[in-house]
């Protein structure tokens, strides 16, 4: 259900003028061992082909934060959130914006 309701929402925005991209979230490196030993893993495959399927460029943010830039491995603190914004836009968004 999670698959369908990504891809309902690319077409969604899609067919409202968007362009889409993908984003896996930054976790600390402790959380990602909460999925089991294969977990990352499928995680990465899954979201790599649904990226294809989708022709949708997939950003892989999962170790651009800290442990200590979050409150729980996951949510991002202030100084994560500003740390996280400020490589977004400065990996992801300035290039991206380049090209126009």
């Amino acid at each position: 259900r999670s698959l369908r309701a990504v891809r309902d929402a690319v077409a969604d925005l899609r067919a409202q003028g968007c362009e889409v991209r993908l984003l896996l979230s930054p976790e600390a490196t402790g959380h990602a061992e909460l999925y089991g030993p294969d977990g990352r893993g499928r995680i990465t495959a899954c979201m790599t082909e649904l990226a294809r399927e989708l022709d949708a460029p997939l950003i892989d943010a999962r170790d651009w934060l800290d442990a200590a830039d979050t409150a729980d491995g996951h949510h991002a603190l202030m100084r994560g959130a500003v740390k996280f914004t400020e490589r977004l836009r400065r990996d992801v968004m300035a290039p991206w914006l380049a090209e126009r």
